[in-house]
């Protein structure tokens, strides 16, 4: 069931993904490794078992687990598609993510949103905020990502799309293509197209 909201954030201005993917790295490793390349902007990153965050400047080859900073840059994402070294890769922007990646012969690479969640008041001014905030992150591409929100995950069918983790659920909206969102709060799967959204709702018995 497709839910529609009254409130639709501008879209990014952004020029089309090219197919070219940063160069003079060794291939990324499924389950182990990701190469990254700034697109725009400044981006950070954070690997796993530290504390702080760098700025990433030159393409590196970064473990599965590094936590990416795009709120003010875009990321360019260089994953193993499979196991024998065929690749795919899609860039990503305005928001903060855990990079992880599933298991098998064909590997879905996963974009956990991360960073702070919106506060929530309760009572009377909950209406008029919760379509307001929100942590989210845009993407564009094509190959097995997966965007994974607070209440659904949104897996690629090639497209341009953002999962926003908001106030009254996670909402996943399409501008180009189809993602096919999995709403863990009703156990369903639904196909979203373009110029289409959906709203995994917050249940009531979720911490705000």
């Amino acid at each position: 069931m497709l839910v529609a909201t009254s409130v639709m954030a501008p879209i990014p201005v952004a020029r089309a993904v090219t197919d070219q993917a940063p160069t003079q790295l060794p291939p990324p490793v499924a389950g182990k490794t990701v190469n990254a390349a700034v697109i725009a902007g400044k981006v950070r990153f954070q690997l796993p078992g530290t504390s702080a965050f760098v700025e990433l400047t030159d393409p590196q080859q970064l473990p599965i687990g590094t936590t990416f900073d795009t709120t003010a840059g875009r990321v360019t994402l260089t994953s193993a598609s499979d196991t024998k070294g065929a690749t795919q890769h899609a860039w990503f922007y305005e928001g903060t993510f855990t990079l992880g990646q599933t298991t098998g012969p064909q590997p879905i690479t996963t974009l956990a949103l991360a960073g702070t969640l919106p506060d929530c008041p309760k009572g009377a001014r909950a209406a008029a905020t919760s379509k307001r905030k929100s942590r989210h992150l845009w993407g564009d591409g094509k190959g097995r990502f997966r965007t994974n929100g607070r209440f659904s995950s949104a897996t690629v069918r090639g497209t341009q799309w953002v999962v926003s983790d908001r106030c009254d659920g996670t909402l996943t909206r399409v501008v180009r293509g189809s993602v096919t969102v999995r709403d863990r709060v009703r156990n369903t799967t639904v196909i979203v197209r373009a110029g289409e959204q959906y709203l995994a709702r917050r249940p009531r018995s979720a911490t705000p």
